[in-house]
Formats: C-alpha cells, structure tokens, sequence
C-alpha cells in the first residue's frame, strides 16, 4: 500500500515483473517509453490500475490483472504500446482505454467494468482475439479512426450497443457479438464490417444508425434479434449493404430500410424478410 502511485516508471527500457500494488493513487504509471511489465497485478487504486503516458511510446503489457480500481483498469496514451494477455474486471470505470495511436491489443479480457469494456480513441490500433462481456456500457467502442478489430467476441447485457462504432474508417471482421441492446451498431463514416455474427440483441441486430454513411456491410449474420435483424435507419446514406443474412427477428422484418425506396443505400443479396422492395 502507499500513498502515490505504486510502481512510477521514468526512464526508457525497464522490466518489472510479478510485481503487485494495492490501494495506491495509480498502481503503474509508466513514463518511459519501451517499459516492459510482465504479471504486473493491480488491485484497488484510487486512480488507474495501470496507466501508460505518452512518454511511455512502445510499452508492452503482458499477462497482467487489473481488479476493482477506481477508474480504468488500463490506460493506454503511449503509441505503438502491445497489450497481451491481460485481464481487466470490475473497474469502476473502463476496463481497457486506448487513447494513442497504432496500440496492438490481443488475447485479452475486459468483464464487468462500470464503464466500457474495451475503448479505442487513438488511431490505427489493432485489436485481435479480444473478449468484452458484461461491461456496463458498450462492450468494445471504437471511437477513433482506422482500428481494424479481428475475431473479438462479446456478450453483452442489452444496455448499450455491444460494439458500438463512432469513429471513421475502421474496421470489423470474424467477430461474434451477443445480447447486446444492439450487437452492432455503425454511427460513423466509411466503416467495413464483414463476417460478424449477432446473436440475441434486445433491439436490432446489427444497425446502420442515422448518421451513419459510406459504411460496408457484407457477408454478416443476425439471428433471435429482439427488433429487427439488420437495419439501415432513417437518414443514413450511401451504405453497401450485401450478402448478408437474417432470421428469426422478434420484428415482422429481417431486413429493415428506415428510407424510402432506400434513399441511397444499396441492398444487395441478402437474406431475410424485408420490409421494402428495394432491398434486394
């Protein structure tokens, strides 16, 4: 225990490992830039759990634990940083938030923090093998331009959007989201989503929201949705949305177009029940 941050990283090129802190302000706060922590466990800090500033460009965080602190379980403002391996549960706030660019998260968890799962501002991240369940918000937010995420999976609790995208230019292929509000949820500009599975939301599947435009959508799958399976809503434009399927809507509708005649949006080989014969 202390009374500032636990473990207070400076210098470039250090490694600390199996190290723990507990109820200090951050449990890491890491300065230097290609810091290497390894089973680093953080547990109940008044502040981060562990928190990478932007001199600490090229972190790397592996096989580490962040429990109950008091905001996000990491923090991630050091670009090109890799986060491997980690587990962030039950943070008061976010369980895992990426702030700088080209940030590398694979293999890890975020469960049952207060806020979102998982929360990418920065640019160019990568995200592969994730996992986000529980969260009490969005499960994996992508908030800022050109992350690409591969094979994620979450479970939602049908508060919010499961993975919810703001942001322009990103990317989503090989993800199962489930029992989200909506599983997937597109506001943003010139997005691609392709092979993503939704199972179980309380709204519509996977929805191309209003603002939502020059968006992709293609060989996806939506099925038991509370709404409908898929949906462009009314005022978004432009959206590709092609070779894709659903079934087994609560709603009348598989498909849903919130336009008339589609407005600008193309339906191309799809499958399901559609709500408007423009959707082909």
């Amino acid at each position: 225990t202390c009374g500032g941050s636990g473990v207070v990283v400076t210098g470039a090129g250090n490694k600390i490992v199996n190290v723990s802190v507990r109820t200090c302000f951050n449990g890491f706060q890491i300065g230097g830039a290609k810091t290497k922590i390894e089973r680093g466990v953080a547990v109940q800090n008044v502040n981060e759990g562990f928190v990478v500033l932007a001199g600490g460009a090229k972190t790397q965080i592996k096989q580490s634990y962040a429990y109950n602190n008091a905001q996000d379980g990491f923090q991630i403002d050091g670009d090109g940083s890799k986060v491997a391996g980690v587990v962030a549960h039950d943070n008061n706030s976010a369980g895992i938030r990426v702030g700088a660019a080209k940030v590398k998260l694979s293999e890890v968890l975020a469960l049952e923090n207060g806020g979102d799962g998982i929360v990418v501002v920065g640019a160019g991240a990568k995200l592969q093998r994730v996992f986000s369940v529980q969260n009490t918000q969005r499960d994996i937010a992508l908030d800022g331009t050109g992350a690409k995420l591969k094979q994620g999976t979450t479970v939602g609790i049908g508060g919010l959007a499961s993975i919810w995208i703001t942001g322009n230019g990103n990317g989503v292929d090989k993800t199962t989201a489930g029992f989200g509000f909506n599983n997937l949820y597109i506001a943003g500009d010139q997005n691609k989503a392709q092979r993503v599975l939704s199972v179980g939301s309380a709204e519509a599947g996977i929805d191309l929201g209003l603002t939502a435009s020059d968006n992709s959508l293609k060989k996806s799958f939506a099925t038991f949705s509370g709404n409908v399976g898929i949906r462009a809503s009314g005022g978004s434009s432009s959206n590709e949305i092609k070779e894709n399927t659903a079934s087994d809507s609560i709603a009348p509708f598989d498909l849903f177009e919130g336009n008339p005649g589609c407005g600008t949006n193309v339906w191309q080989k799809n499958g399901g029940v559609a709500n408007d014969a423009c959707i082909d």
